[in-house]
């Protein structure tokens, strides 16, 4: 649905999005650099998801081990006392024991679905869903030496409500921590641990009541008391509270014969926990291929790349702004988000996302309110080259730093140059829905639109159109409430080779199989390398308005923007921006 805006230009905010990269969204070539595994910042970065994100996440892997879908549930975590050790509750969902722990010892619940899925492959089901996998979930307690060990009567997780309740041949050391939960919250704390005791901070203990959840009781106070042995920071720190003098490190280890410094207070828990190259590069590249960056600010930086793409994203009716998008190469290598004051002459915020790479080629970034809260997300989807072989969606935060959800749907990646993603409310509920276009190459033969339910496992409907497939470079679809009915219209706009030599815009009516108007513009045929037309209220009108925007070869030499009248045979406004053309 369009923007509602009382005035051309109050409150006009867009975004432009500088993407560098070639490779496919959410798998790239992860940055390992051997003394900075992770910054600190992301390491403590409780907030990244919550329990419907974490078992949202989950349930994107068909095979996954602790996922919803598949029936899992262990005991959630509930406390920990010097006298009684962890105590547990009852069975709850994987995200809601791995989000609990997080938030218990203040560490990225992301971090703990990294280092499962490197342990034991129990994220995606990789290595298979076995017993042993389970009860050494996370690697904990698991000495070199292939010593194993046999358990009962010990709550391992549940499949489907059947408790599993002995295990023989795991490596695991104790009975105590041998479980998924046990082995999720005891290597929460472990890390998180060797992160403070890395920095020296011997008295770094947890005292909690009633969080995360009401009854919880957490009190750590015997861990000041507990020698740290693991990998120092560089600094003047005492290793245990009970040393008399402090002493200077140098911030060096030995990892696989080579020295190698502790840069951060992570770099070093990681460390501790694996003490090998392979397997931190392993957790690297999970973590970055899921999640962004395990390092605030960084990301990877490949040539620039050449294509330039751009999109104009409406937004809801609440937010009062609107989104422009420029994917090319960032100074930052991120994907970066460049926010206009109103007017578009100076900027109100530049923001580097959690994204390392992605092929602009590959994706499409689009702004949608998917849960009629009145709020627009921007998504991010993933048309070919995914790691799951689908078309993927991924739900990001306002600020581009977290994921929300991830989603890999029912349907087999395509060509981008013949499907685009649309985001439109066509039935007025308030809510966008995320629909198909295919615009050639269809086995009609004709333009066809597919329209997801919710969640992107299942169709709602499938339209073979009355138009003849086209030339993605000469037409698109497109959609907008041009009439003001409260619903969005589809809209069928040619750029180049049409009838008139203008561009066109051909409207069709509901059901896809008629047109409902078809107009020639005052505007002569464009290059779509160089231009293209968006819908959004900027007047208040309740209408959306065509806006041709223009990023390349302008006569001012700056992207500007031309509002059309309504009719589209005259302007409303030409506005050119403060940002040169690419």
């Amino acid at each position: 649905m369009g923007t509602k805006f009382t005035t051309l230009g109050a409150a006009l905010l867009f975004f432009i999005s500088l993407i560098i990269t070639v490779l496919s969204p959410l798998t790239v070539n992860a940055s390992f650099i051997s003394n900075n595994l992770m910054d600190d910042g992301v390491f403590e970065h409780t907030a990244s998801m919550d329990t419907n994100a974490i078992d949202g996440f989950l349930n994107t892997f068909s095979a996954s081990c602790i996922s919803s879908n598949h029936g899992f549930s262990a005991p959630d975590p509930t406390g920990y006392s010097p006298s009684t050790g962890f105590t547990y509750g009852n069975n709850v969902t994987a995200g809601r024991i791995i989000y609990d722990a997080a938030a218990t010892y203040g560490i990225n619940p992301q971090v703990i679905l990294a280092t499962l899925q490197k342990e034991q492959s129990l994220v995606t089901g990789g290595s298979g869903c076995s017993t042993l996998a389970y009860a050494a979930a996370a690697g904990y307690g698991c000495p070199d030496g292939g010593i194993t060990y046999s358990y009962t009567g010990i709550n391992l997780y549940s499949l489907n409500g059947i408790p599993v309740n002995a295990v023989s041949g795991t490596c695991v050391n104790t009975a105590a921590k041998t479980g998924f939960s046990q082995q999720v919250i005891r290597a929460a704390w472990l890390l998180r641990f060797g992160e403070q005791r890395s920095k020296g901070n011997t008295g770094w203990n947890v005292q909690l009541s009633n969080i995360p959840q009401p009854g919880d009781s957490w009190n750590n106070s015997d861990d000041p008391s507990s020698c740290y042995g693991g990998p120092m920071t560089q600094g003047t720190f005492r290793r245990c509270s009970s040393d008399v003098s402090l002493v200077a490190y140098d911030g060096y280890i030995t990892i696989d014969g080579v020295s190698t410094h502790m840069d951060t207070g992570a770099t070093a828990a990681l460390y501790w926990y694996t003490p090998h190259f392979s397997g931190n590069q392993n957790f690297v590249n999970i973590f970055e291929n899921w999640f962004g960056a395990t390092r605030g600010g960084y990301c990877i930086s490949p040539a620039e790349a050449a294509q330039t793409t751009t999109e104009f994203n409406n937004r809801s009716p609440k937010s009062a702004s609107a989104d422009f998008i420029i994917e090319t190469g960032s100074g930052s290598g991120c994907v970066e988000s460049h926010v206009w004051n109103s007017g578009f002459t100076s900027w109100q915020a530049h923001i580097a996302s959690n994204l390392p790479s992605i092929n602009p080629a590959d994706t499409q970034m689009l702004f949608g309110n998917l849960d009629g809260n009145g709020i627009d997300y921007p998504v991010l989807f993933g048309l070919q080259n995914t790691g799951s072989g689908k078309i993927e969606s991924h739900v990001w935060s306002h600020d581009l730093k977290t994921w929300l959800a991830h989603a890999a749907s029912n349907q087999q990646t395509v060509n981008p140059t013949d499907c685009k993603i649309l985001m439109a409310d066509l039935g007025g509920t308030g809510k966008d829905q995320v629909i198909l276009a295919c615009l050639r190459n269809t086995s009609s033969g004709m333009i066809e639109l597919h329209q997801w339910n919710p969640g992107m496992q299942t169709w709602a409907w499938h339209a073979i159109t009355n138009m003849p497939a086209v030339d993605p470079t000469q037409a698109t679809v497109t959609a907008g409430d041009i009439d003001g009915s409260g619903r969005d219209s589809l809209v069928l706009v040619a750029y180049n080779h049409t009838g008139s030599g203008k561009i066109e815009f051909h409207v069709w009516n509901p059901g896809l199989w008629s047109w409902k108007a078809h107009i020639a513009t005052n505007m002569p045929e464009v290059d779509q390398a160089n231009a293209n037309v968006q819908f959004a209220d900027i007047d208040g009108s309740g209408v959306d308005e065509a806006i041709l925007v223009a990023y390349n070869h302008t006569g001012s030499g700056k992207i500007e923007f031309h509002v059309w009248n309504p009719g589209y045979q005259s302007w409303q406004a030409h506005i050119s921006s403060n940002q040169p053309t690419p």
